[in-house]
């Protein structure tokens, strides 16, 4: 069996190392997600695979809030994605905020479906000498 229980009519949980090996093939960035991280409670991928071809997310858990990160679309990302992603990690992590370092469409569909811009993503780098 290569997916856990379906969430939803259309997503599942990447569960097995050939599923994982068509979502890092659909992701379209030169990420590549480890089978190892498979099975983690704290870290899930996601997919959603039709005839119109593979959509997909982590959201993973650290801090306190849930993050959500890696999201490709078979079609150009809509406020409909976003509120299935918002359900799917709401539903793995009850009761926690959702937060993600979008830009872009992602950004816009993200924000029609209820998500709130609280500002500029800031990164510090501290370096240190060795």
């Amino acid at each position: 069996m290569p997916f856990a229980e379906p969430l939803s009519a259309s997503w599942r949980r990447v569960a097995t190392p050939e599923v994982l090996s068509r979502w890092n093939a659909a992701n379209g960035t030169d990420t590549i997600i480890r089978p190892e991280l498979l099975g983690r409670d704290d870290l899930n991928l996601f997919i959603r695979e039709n005839d119109g071809g593979r959509s997909g997310f982590i959201a993973s858990l650290g801090g306190g809030a849930v993050g959500v990160s890696n999201v490709f679309a078979a079609d150009t990302p809509d406020e409909r994605l976003w509120a299935e992603i918002t359900a799917l990690a709401s539903m793995e992590y009850p009761g926690l905020p959702i937060v993600g370092y979008e830009r872009g469409e992602d950004l816009k569909a993200a924000l029609g479906a209820g998500w709130t811009s609280v500002g500029p993503l800031r990164v510090w780098v501290r370096q240190v000498e060795q």
